[in-house]
């Protein structure tokens, strides 16, 4: 009986497309960042409100649609011809294979936040420490 590993050639190309769209995330969130310091916003308000949605548009296709929809087999006329469909319905193998691409994207998503702002402070002592 062979046992599955966490490392093994499919789990780590798995884990590398997490991180994929994980950093493909990140750089689309701040490039809308960057988009509405261009944009002149009448407030700030204003510009908060479309990066909220801008970002929460970004997370939901990556970790929402792209997720469900890529491996399901359905016969929706548009949908069918964009997606792989191995999976006829959610199943163990779906899970086993789609479910923890989903929780890695997540927990990676969870904890860059904090990272975020560790390295932005870590980058603004060393900026102070310069001057």
């Amino acid at each position: 009986m062979k046992y599955m590993t966490p490392f093994g050639t499919a789990k780590l190309v798995g884990y590398g497309l997490s991180i994929a769209v994980v950093v493909q995330s990140f750089v689309a969130r701040k490039g809308f960042i960057e988009l509405t310091h261009i944009i002149k916003f009448t407030s700030n308000s204003q510009r908060i409100r479309t990066i909220i949605i801008c970002v929460f548009l970004i997370f939901f296709l990556n970790a929402g649609l792209m997720y469900l929809l890529a491996p399901m087999d359905m016969t929706l006329p548009i949908v069918s011809d964009l997606e792989l469909g191995i999976y006829q319905d959610f199943n163990q193998y779906w899970y086993s294979n789609i479910g923890y691409l989903i929780i890695n994207v997540l927990m990676i998503n969870a904890i860059m936040p904090p990272c975020e702002l560790v390295i932005f402070l870590a980058i603004k002592r060393v900026q102070q420490s310069w001057d």
